[in-house]
């Protein structure tokens, strides 16, 4: 597999890969490539003392939904069908392979929605992924991308209408946000992926108002990016990816701004913050992202060993490898899992979403 497996990083309890494609040696061929990718994270998950049943979180970006139905597979072939992990999947900018993944696991245990039955409130997973994954006692919520599948008939709402698509996909995030959190309050964020790159400014602002509608007042919206990708599954026009943390009980939860394009909630224990960067050379994407996470970090008097899951997405033109392990290496102590898009809204080069929890 490929040397890129070697590649991880300790951010708090959570350990991930970098972005892993295939050597050169398997390209080619989308079955091979995935077998091959799924073989570096066995070998990371291994060199870390874990397998497949401490995976949170797998990130699939593919060059193409044409090839999903042999990506999965042999994805299927090579992932536990019990208790599997949380997965998003999206076609993007990929060159010179089919597939990528990254992927989030834990020592510590965890909770895991699997539900494959047809009901009113959420849709079946049909797939080998699991709906949520939640570790115990800390509250960070790993879920799946969600489309706007209505529950009830697994029938796609609005198949040309991202309003409708959207209001769907919100529906399903707070059903499934319920069955894990009840009531507790959460601090979120999302990245909300989109076919069309001309709906990105749309699509965000949308994302944002039917996030805030579904998940009320008791949960509080940090920020949300578009992401501009080639094709979802089911060729659907939407995928949200949310990242949720529940709030500590009886804290003062505060909200702050860092230099205009970084947000944060926190309070003594927490911190849930996200950041945008224009477009610049890598040393000065590094520097804002190492800033970003120091004040990140003091704002919930936490540290990175107490840092639960760190993400960046970055556009085509600012992504490649070696910033890919640069980042899952470790930036201000923190180690990213970086996807790419082809753009972001704002015309930004990069979002960031960090969480930490004592």
């Amino acid at each position: 597999a490929s040397e890129n497996a070697t590649i991880c990083a300790q951010a708090g309890t959570i350990k991930h890969s970098a972005f892993l494609v295939s050597d050169e040696g398997a390209a080619g061929e989308v079955a091979s490539e995935t077998a091959n990718v799924l073989q570096g994270i066995e070998k990371f998950l291994s060199s870390n003392g874990m397998g497949w049943d401490n995976v949170l979180m797998v990130g699939a970006v593919l060059d193409s939904m044409s090839n999903f139905g042999s990506f999965n597979a042999a994805y299927v072939a090579n992932v536990p069908k019990a208790n599997p992990p949380a997965r998003f999947c999206v076609a993007s900018a990929l060159t010179d392979r089919h597939v990528g993944m990254a992927v989030w696991a834990t020592e510590k245990p965890f909770s895991t929605m699997h539900v494959q039955s047809m009901s009113e409130w959420s849709p079946p997973n049909i797939g080998p992924y699991a709906q949520a994954k939640q570790i115990t006692g800390i509250g960070t919520l790993f879920m799946a991308g969600q489309i706007a599948l209505e529950p009830s008939v697994m029938a796609l709402v609005g198949p040309s209408d991202v309003r409708l698509q959207c209001k769907q996909i919100c529906a399903n995030i707070k059903n499934v946000t319920r069955a894990h959190n009840g009531n507790t309050p959460s601090a979120y964020a999302a990245v909300s992926c989109v076919t069309e790159e001309t709906d990105l400014e749309m699509a965000e602002e949308l994302s944002k108002t039917s996030l805030q509608m579904a998940l009320d007042d008791c949960n509080i919206l940090v920020d949300v990016v578009a992401a501009h990708v080639t094709e979802l599954p089911k060729y659907t026009l939407m995928e949200i990816v949310p990242t949720l943390q529940s709030i500590p009980s009886d804290t003062e939860v505060k909200e702050f701004q860092f230099g205009g394009s970084g947000k944060a909630v926190s309070c003594e224990g927490f911190v849930l913050a996200t950041l945008k960067i224009e477009a610049e050379a890598e040393e000065g994407v590094v520097s804002k992202l190492e800033n970003w996470v120091s004040q990140s970090l003091r704002a919930g008097s936490v540290q990175s060993t107490d840092v639960m899951f760190a993400q960046a997405y970055c556009n085509a033109a600012s992504f490649d490898v070696d910033f890919a392990k640069r980042a899952a290496e470790g930036i201000a102590g923190v180690g990213f899992g970086v996807i790419p898009a082809i753009a972001l809204s704002g015309n930004h080069s990069h979002f960031a979403i960090l969480v930490a929890r004592r």
